[in-house]
């Protein structure tokens, strides 16, 4: 016959001891400051991530270059009048955004009158200026008979003082 064992004893029941542990309100403040910072780390990120793709703005010559090659692309056909006004308008607007001159509000006399006075002006530019106003002027105001070759000039003379100005800057 198989003997038998007796039952293992068990060991007796201890009392239970509690530990404490952290605070709830502490763990709720420790929860709080996580998620805040968790937002201003995402905000820092955000700002960040706006300027690295940021569109950097155009200077004014490259606003002025860019309206000009706009205009080329549409010269053929396009009646002299309005075209010299158009060229007109972004060389002046050119000139009161880079060099803080009035131009758009002035009449070409007062314009050349505010270029000559002007120290950051050359003898060639103001040249160059005066004889774009001269045909300009001639074109919009004389009604003169333009040709397509005329509103490519003028169009080039408003090229080459951009181009002058901004590679002197």
């Amino acid at each position: 016959m198989e003997s038998q064992m007796p039952p293992p004893q068990l060991a007796p029941i201890e009392p239970m001891v509690y530990v404490q542990g952290i605070p709830q309100w502490l763990m709720l403040l420790g929860g709080l400051i996580a998620v805040l910072l968790l937002i201003g780390l995402g905000v820092l990120i955000g700002v960040w991530w706006r300027r690295a793709h940021a569109v950097k703005p155009l200077t004014p010559g490259q606003k002025a270059l860019a309206g000009l090659s706009g205009l080329e692309n549409v010269v053929e056909g396009r009646d002299p009048y309005a075209f010299s006004a158009e060229v007109s308008d972004v060389l002046r607007a050119y000139v009161s955004e880079a060099l803080a001159l009035p131009a758009t509000s002035q009449t070409s006399p007062e314009f050349l009158a505010s270029v000559a006075r002007h120290e950051r002006f050359t003898e060639a530019e103001r040249e160059l200026l005066a004889a774009f106003l001269e045909k300009a002027d001639l074109i919009k105001f004389a009604r003169f008979q333009a040709s397509e070759r005329d509103s490519r000039e003028l169009l080039g003379q408003a090229r080459d003082f951009v181009n002058g100005k901004e590679s002197a800057a």
